[in-house]
């Protein structure tokens, strides 16, 4: 999930569901032309393939798979719902994350997301 600080809407940030496949980038330029077969745009990056926005990550939710999974399901639902627009749906959703690789990023996000949410 990606987190941007954006002062065009009301509560200042917007959030965002993406998924991202790794692979060789002959495999990834096959794997996205199959994706643009079921409707599914995604962006060709080195080494991996990002899929964003809620009607393509509803898309792949058949595909996930591993640990991440359910959390995976419940994001989507909840930004098919719209609780992604509100305050408390924000929150709500941001602590479902699961701690990232690069606690970095977290930290970060947590913090543009504080200092947000408390005006």
């Amino acid at each position: 999930m990606q987190v941007i600080k954006n002062d065009r809407v009301k509560l200042g940030i917007r959030i965002s569901p993406y998924c991202e496949i790794r692979g060789s980038q002959e495999e990834l330029k096959v794997l996205q032309e199959e994706l643009l077969g079921i409707s599914v745009t995604s962006a060709l990056r080195p080494h991996f393939l990002r899929i964003s926005g809620i009607e393509n990550c509803h898309m792949m939710t058949s595909f996930i798979k591993g640990e991440n999974k359910q959390w995976f399901l419940e994001v989507v639902k909840r930004f098919k719902h719209g609780e992604h627009l509100t305050r408390k749906g924000i929150l709500q959703i941001l602590a479902m994350r699961p701690s990232p690789k690069n606690k970095g990023l977290r930290v970060k996000s947590d913090e543009i997301v504080q200092t947000i949410m408390e005006k």
